[in-house]
């Protein structure tokens, strides 16, 4: 993945930058490309970006960022970095990002209390590895609602097949002006 991810010693200061409100958005680079796309090229500049990570990102943010000492609320900022500032710097909000009368009503049920390990297999993803594969995460999604509608309840997709629609953005919002 371009740029690669960073070393364990990084991670303090990542975390003082995202209590502190310096770091605005926090996403994945999900792309879904099975290891054999993955290793056709032994040069970084031409392998295919990304990794599987769309499921993983809430886990391993609530386990980060929710035993982080200095964040007064961790939830309402990771609430922030996750779903507000990217929905606004994207031209999305307020459809999207936030709960409110008219909004898309898309909500993640999490269970803060369970402990799970990542496992591949429980990954809807068609890359066919993880590489985050037995970490230890503190939490889980029990249910996901977008537009009013449970899609996934326990892990299993229940929703209804195509039922996603393109939603159009706004022309990108630089991210000072938003937060």
């Amino acid at each position: 993945m371009q740029p690669p991810l960073r070393p364990a010693y990084n991670l303090p200061e990542l975390l003082n930058h995202y209590a502190s409100g310096q770091l605005a958005v926090l996403s994945t680079d999900h792309c879904d490309y099975n290891l054999t796309k993955k290793t056709q090229k032994n040069d970084f500049r031409v392998t295919a970006g990304g990794l599987p990570g769309l499921e993983t990102l809430l886990p391993l943010s609530f386990t980060r960022f929710s035993e982080h000492e200095a964040l007064v609320n961790p939830l309402n900022r990771m609430v922030a970095v996750l779903c507000e500032n990217p929905a606004k710097m994207f031209g999305l909000y307020p459809k999207k990002g936030i709960l409110q009368p008219g909004s898309d009503a898309d909500v993640v049920i999490y269970d803060p209390e369970s402990e799970v390990a990542i496992k591949q297999e429980n990954l809807h993803t068609i890359g066919g590895y993880c590489p985050y594969e037995n970490m230890k995460v503190r939490g889980k999604v029990r249910m996901t609602i977008s537009r009013g509608a449970v899609i996934v309840e326990n892990g299993d997709f229940v929703g209804e097949v195509g039922r996603g629609r393109f939603l159009p953005g706004k022309p990108f919002q630089p991210i000072e002006d938003i937060i």
